[in-house]
């Protein structure tokens, strides 16, 4: 074929088809493969760069060195504790849940050496303490163990005084001095209202001096008022005593 028409018969075969194009799309695409940012690895096994598992703390074991603590004896305890993929080391702290004092003090407490502690127990009865364990910010709480601390002392004796008869606006004093500890140890007091008149509106604030042996109080009303006193020796305190008091017109 000559002339105008033979040149564009051989340009137009020199141009791909479209299905031309599209096989070699397919092609290029199976050679790469066609992988998404979820499967860089072979399939079935994890991501290598994956983060370790956290750390882990549990407390297997806490215990007394002693199964009948004394009243001022040196109790020590122990914990034992595990910390699994941590980089931290472990850190114990004390606490009493409950005790019969106000506060109990371990040494040492709060550190890296406080898996073993002690404390001096200065009241008898019963204490409830645990121990918490921390790597970091993981940490773990011991179930509570209950300590039973008995005592050699003797119970001092209350003795609020007798009976007595009192007018309207009269103050009535009270005398605890006949209380004593058998072992000679100073004493402390604590004086309470166990029954007042159904219209009085006294309450323990107004017992005057009510931690010595010698309290008083003011009568609001007319009938009876009942108070209890109770000692202590600083190791045990004594069962309560009671006083009534009659107001008459």
């Amino acid at each position: 074929m000559a002339g105008p028409l033979a040149g564009l018969y051989h340009a137009r075969m020199r141009t791909p088809s479209s299905s031309s194009l599209l096989l070699g799309a397919l092609l290029i695409l199976s050679a790469c493969g066609d992988k998404s940012a979820d499967d860089s690895g072979p399939s079935g096994t994890g991501d290598d760069s994956a983060e370790p598992a956290g750390c882990a703390v549990a407390v297997t074991l806490v215990e007394a060195d002693d199964d009948d603590p004394q009243v001022g004896q040196t109790v020590s305890l122990a914990a034992t504790a595990t910390a699994k993929d941590c980089d931290d080391a472990l850190v114990y702290t004390w606490m009493a849940e409950s005790s019969p004092e106000d506060d109990v003090s371990f040494e040492p407490n709060g550190s890296a050496e406080a898996a073993e502690t002690t404390f001096v127990p200065g009241s008898e009865g019963l204490y409830v303490f645990s121990v918490t364990a921390c790597s970091g910010e993981t940490c773990e709480s011991s179930d509570p163990v209950g300590l039973d601390v008995s005592s050699d002392n003797e119970h001092p004796v209350a003795d609020a005084g007798d009976d007595q008869e009192s007018k309207p606006g009269v103050e009535v004093n009270l005398d605890g001095s006949g209380s004593y500890d058998p072992e000679g140890s100073d004493l402390s007091y604590s004086w309470s209202f166990q029954i007042l008149p159904s219209t009085s509106a006294l309450t323990d604030a107004e017992i005057a001096d009510a931690d010595t042996a010698t309290a008083s109080f003011l009568p609001d009303e007319l009938g009876v008022y009942k108070l209890a006193l109770v000692v202590s020796d600083g190791a045990a305190e004594s069962a309560p005593d009671s006083v009534q008091i009659t107001v008459l017109d």
